[in-house]
């Protein structure tokens, strides 16, 4: 009985040690590249806002140009002056699209891979532990199964009565009692002449 219930010790801690590695492991190849994307995010979204401040820049210069047409029409060089603004900030925002439009493409694209990856490794990682938590509570079962009722009565006997031998429960070393004098073995001494 003791034999089994080593072993089954033995696979219950195996298996508390399966399920550190794999908190270790999730932590390491999920939860750590899913953290670091809040700074690859807040990059994005640093983009994202330059994209859209040049885009502000382009009304308020189109704002400004109505305005001047408005207010004084006659006046060619301001005009011209507004309109050559106008189309320098055209040409910055198109390129500010262009770039976050690739920008957004290599994102994208980064972001589906990693998140491929990520989703990969958290269910080859629960694969491999589930797979080695069946083997240890296979064998735990087993052992578990090995437990002898007969076995651990007939230990629960010896450790009740450790001198006692037999089913007749009689004692196969001598029995001393106050009443009888024990016998000790007399020795005599041989000489050799």
């Amino acid at each position: 009985m003791r034999k089994s219930l080593d072993g089954l010790a033995e696979c219950l801690s195996a298996l508390e040690n399966c399920q550190q590695l794999k908190i270790d492991r999730m932590e390491a190849k999920v939860v750590k590249p899913l953290l670091e994307y809040d700074g690859v995010c807040r990059k994005a979204k640093e983009e994202l806002r330059t994209s859209h401040s040049v885009r502000e820049r382009e009304v308020n210069k189109q704002r400004n140009l109505d305005r001047v047409r408005l207010r004084d029409p006659a006046n060619r060089k301001r005009i011209s002056q507004f309109e050559s603004d106008l189309q320098k900030v055209k040409i910055e925002r198109l390129r500010s699209a262009k770039a976050l439009e690739e920008y957004m493409e290599v994102f994208e694209r980064k972001k589906t891979q990693d998140l491929r990856e990520v989703i990969s490794e958290f269910i080859h990682t629960q694969l491999a532990f589930h797979a080695k938590a069946l083997e240890l509570y296979t064998l735990a079962y087993q052992h578990t199964q090995a437990i002898s009722e007969e076995e651990a009565v007939e230990q629960f006997h010896k450790n009740l009565h450790p001198r006692k031998q037999g089913a007749a429960g009689y004692s196969s070393a001598p029995h001393h009692t106050p009443d009888t004098p024990s016998q000790t073995p007399t020795h005599t001494s041989q000489q050799t002449s």
